[in-house]
């Protein structure tokens, strides 16, 4: 071994060392004990916004049918939050307890298969934004988080890419939503043989069928659902470096994922993903706990010169959008 690759294990031995005690100190105070009541209100809230929705979306009064259409959105997005935790298994901590609720949630709000999900979100958690190993890089030809992710940038000259910085939130969270709908997710349950999933996938369009009443109403559903979920998502990742090199799973973390500062408003907005270095190390951990070890993540971070990127909900917006600015740029340049 050369003097660098003694010093890089050295480094990561050490890192390790550090992360496992702070994961044990995690464990003894109790942090990844389920919340039953959380849980309960997790799948309660969704409901309620959905009958929410359903007594005001036939309303003749414009406002009321889109308060009503908005219910329905945000009920969806509460339930993809919670789906979320149900699989990263932080809910009850209990496998199939956890991967039913996410099954239920997924299927039923959003019409699609929890299995599905969960087979391409946790490559996502093993190597976030490592070129060819993240799943959530491949989104050309339609949108360019980094200009490296194109191989070859006449691949990435397009309107969509050219545009994106407008198009994300207008565009580009619901065609995604759409692709996931009627083409990867109906595959996969093909392949896999999902039956589960496409009958709780059912289950979702009869809903829409009974719930909303025309089709501007569940386009404009579709549209801010997608926006909503999405778009918090990007938040987390999109704006930072990408990498080809393997390296410590601490370090893919910190390095690669930013972190909005939390407050009562933003937390719920976000499902408590604002804290989204701490996830990416403490995936099994109840959501809502993750700032119990925020400070400590920090001082990690600090010790080890490693980054730990913090900003406020809009500049954290701020900084994807001009993010996108930026790489269609350098496509526009290199073509």
């Amino acid at each position: 071994m050369t003097d660098h690759e003694v010093a890089i294990q050295t480094k990561n031995r050490a890192l390790t060392k550090d992360f496992a005690q702070l994961f044990l100190d995690a464990e003894k105070e109790g942090l990844f004990k389920p919340c039953y009541w959380r849980i309960a209100w997790g799948i309660f809230e969704p409901i309620l916004f959905w009958y929410l929705s359903y007594q005001l979306i036939f309303s003749s009064n414009i406002f009321l049918k889109i308060l009503g259409c908005i219910f329905n959105a945000l009920g969806s997005g509460r339930a993809g939050y919670t789906m979320h935790e149900g699989g990263h298994q932080s809910l009850t901590g209990k496998p199939n307890v956890d991967r039913t609720i996410r099954n239920l949630l997924w299927g039923s709000f959003w019409g699609l298969s929890g299995w599905w999900w969960t087979r391409t979100h946790t490559k996502h958690h093993a190597m976030p934004q490592r070129l060819e190993h993240d799943q959530d890089l491949e989104t050309l030809p339609f949108l360019l988080y980094n200009s490296k992710i194109a191989k070859d940038p006449k691949q990435a000259n397009s309107f969509f890419v050219l545009n994106q910085s407008w198009l994300y939130l207008t565009f580009h969270c619901a065609m995604c939503n759409l692709i996931w709908v009627i083409n990867s997710c109906p595959m996969f349950m093909i392949k896999q043989r999902d039956y589960f999933g496409f009958a709780v996938t059912a289950i979702h369009w009869g809903l829409n069928y009974i719930m909303i009443p025309d089709l501007p109403s569940l386009i404009f559903i579709f549209w801010m659902r997608s926006t909503y979920i999405i778009g918090n998502f990007a938040l987390a990742h999109s704006h930072r470096p990408v990498t080809g090199e393997p390296t410590h799973w601490v370090e893919y973390a910190l390095t690669h994922t930013a972190n909005i500062h939390p407050s009562l408003i933003v937390d719920w907005w976000t499902g408590y993903l604002n804290l989204h270095i701490e996830h990416h190390l403490f995936p099994t951990m109840p959501e809502f706990r993750l700032h119990m070890v925020q400070d400590r993540v920090k001082a990690l971070a600090e010790k080890h010169g490693l980054p730990y990127e913090i900003d406020y909900y809009f500049e954290s917006w701020n900084k994807t959008i001009q993010n996108f600015k930026k790489v269609a740029e350098e496509i526009r340049s290199s073509t």
